[in-house]
């Protein structure tokens, strides 16, 4: 099978010409260590997977898994729950398992690769939909399709695809570090003081002297929602920022939608620099979330949010943000979870407690969180960068256009 779009050095091929099942079995009943596979871990002992032994004592038919075998569980593959083995030790599977080898045409490291992208699930799902659950048997998986190059260029291709996973993996220990910084800098400015040495009891145990506690209902002005849309109006399209654009600690202003509202409604709820949103509802991961606006754009803000106003001769906006994300386990406690949903009203935002130094302290607490995550959102772009240099090659040699008719 060959496309025309294609050079003559690369073919579409079926994996029934380039795979073999193995089926060997433990008929020995050899005392050798039972593994499972983990769509995160890979190979993973069973007694750590599961923390129990759920295997049988009798593994006569368990199957014996090799160096660079492939494995995978036929009811998870729509998970990617699949693997190869690096080990020159002998392991075994459970006889749920299918176990395939490659033959020396196709580079381990490439197909590895191949079967993470969302071609090759597009292609288990053609061959499972009508099933009740999805199971790919190994009959299933030899009529999956693949770009095969030759050797040399499969191998090219997977080392800059590893290089690339390196220095994303390098991204994302940047950016735990920077996470663990900042927690453990909210510890020290909202509970250990760092400056302070005199100190007086509250509400809130010990504080420094000059700080004071108050409920934060006693230092805002109001609560916008944004409930109801004038009708008869003569309609105009805005941006909105949405439940997809929030996340962990900042609003992504990416691929943002758009809305249909008045000139009237856009006055209204357009959000401003330094604006506070919270989310009221939906994930407790996300109840009572608060987020500080960056973007100084036409933007307004989706019915679930809250944007709040507060007494900025009282409470500084960038503080109260980080002060919520420090007492966000708390916050989340106030939530109604008896509902369908996860909510929480405003009498329950009124009671939230507030440590409150002066404006100037404030400032400095906010600017100190704020380089950190400015660090933070450095790195995170350097990662969104290599990511999205890794899917263009990626996307560029597992085409869903030469594949999948």
């Amino acid at each position: 099978m060959q496309n025309n779009n294609l050079p003559d050095w690369w073919k579409i091929v079926k994996l029934k010409d380039y795979t073999t099942e193995r089926k060997q079995k433990n008929k020995a009943n050899e005392e050798l260590t039972v593994f499972s596979i983990s769509n995160k871990r890979w190979f993973v002992k069973s007694d750590d997977y599961f923390e129990w032994q759920v295997y049988s004592k009798d593994l006569k038919n368990y199957k014996i898994v090799k160096k660079w075998d492939f494995a995978y569980n036929p009811a998870r593959i729509n998970v990617w729950s699949i693997a190869y083995l690096e080990s020159e030790e002998i392991w075994l599977l459970s006889p749920m398992y299918v176990i395939f080898s490659l033959n020396k045409e196709i580079d381990k490291d490439y197909f590895s690769y191949f079967i993470k992208w969302n071609l090759f699930n597009k292609q288990v799902n053609n061959f499972t939909q009508w099933a009740v659950r999805q199971i790919l048997s190994f009959w299933d998986l030899w009529n999956i399709s693949l770009l095969l190059p030759l050797l040399e260029v499969q191998k090219e291709i997977a080392w800059k695809l590893s290089d690339l996973d390196k220095l994303i993996q390098t991204q994302n220990n940047q950016i735990e570090k920077y996470e663990k910084l900042k927690k453990a800098m909210m510890k020290k400015l909202f509970s250990e003081w760092i400056w302070h040495t005199v100190f007086k009891d509250s509400k809130l145990w010990r504080i420094p002297k000059e700080w004071e506690v108050n409920k934060l209902g006693n230092l805002i002005k109001k609560y916008q929602y944004w409930l109801s849309y004038p009708m008869n109006e003569e309609w105009i399209w805005k941006k909105i920022v949405k439940m997809d654009n929030l996340k962990k600690w900042r609003i992504n202003y990416d691929n943002l939608k758009y809305v249909e509202i008045t000139d009237e409604e856009f006055k209204k709820f357009k959000l401003e620099r330094w604006d506070l949103l919270i989310n009221r509802t939906n994930s407790l991961e996300l109840v009572w979330r608060s987020w500080i606006v960056h973007e100084n754009d036409d933007v307004v803000f989706a019915s679930y949010l809250i944007r709040i106003f507060l007494d900025t001769n009282l409470l500084n906006n960038k503080y109260t943000n980080y002060y919520f994300a420090y007492i966000l386990k708390y916050i989340q406690n106030l939530s109604t979870q008896w509902v369908s949903q996860a909510n929480i009203n405003t009498w329950a935002l009124n009671i939230i407690p507030i440590k409150k130094p002066n404006l100037i302290e404030q400032e400095k607490i906010a600017d100190i969180l704020e380089n950190i995550d400015n660090l933070f959102e450095k790195e995170r772009e350097i990662k969104e960068g290599y990511e999205k240099v890794k899917k263009w090659i990626v996307s560029l040699v597992f085409s869903c256009n030469l594949l999948i008719k």
